[in-house]
């Protein structure tokens, strides 16, 4: 596996299993509690018009997610893409991706409940979505 890190996290690895799945995982940042985007609850209604504005997402146990058939070296080569702009937001969502299959998970981490805050990562991903 290897380590991605920046001056503001801890680290954030990416593990390949024997079976060929890539696990990315990413810690809090040192001594960041909060940021400065609102993490407010999404209302029902906010959930609801986010689902309608990308509707490649679903509500799985509480996370958002999506799936879909891509290659993997086009999947690694996204992660790199969009990497930078997850430390700016300070949110990372869980990401999964083996042989030809990439899923995204976008959950608070710290929270019990979806947020303003993963509603704008659900919208940068969708941005640079690589299919």
């Amino acid at each position: 596996g290897g380590c991605y890190s920046t001056k503001s996290f801890t680290a954030s690895v990416v593990k390949v299993e024997g079976d060929g799945h890539v696990l990315a995982g990413f810690m809090r940042p040192v001594g960041r509690h909060d940021s400065p985007v609102s993490r407010r609850a999404l209302s029902e209604d906010e959930l609801a018009g986010l689902l309608a504005r990308h509707p490649q997402w679903h509500v799985e146990t509480g996370r958002l997610v999506r799936e879909d058939q891509v290659a993997f070296a086009t999947a690694c080569a996204w992660l790199g893409q969009i990497a930078p702009d997850c430390d700016a937001m300070d949110h990372h969502p869980v990401i999964t991706v083996t042989y030809d299959h990439l899923r995204v998970e976008v959950f608070t981490h710290d929270r019990d409940y979806l947020t303003t805050w993963d509603e704008r990562l659900v919208e940068l991903l969708d941005e640079r979505w690589p299919v």
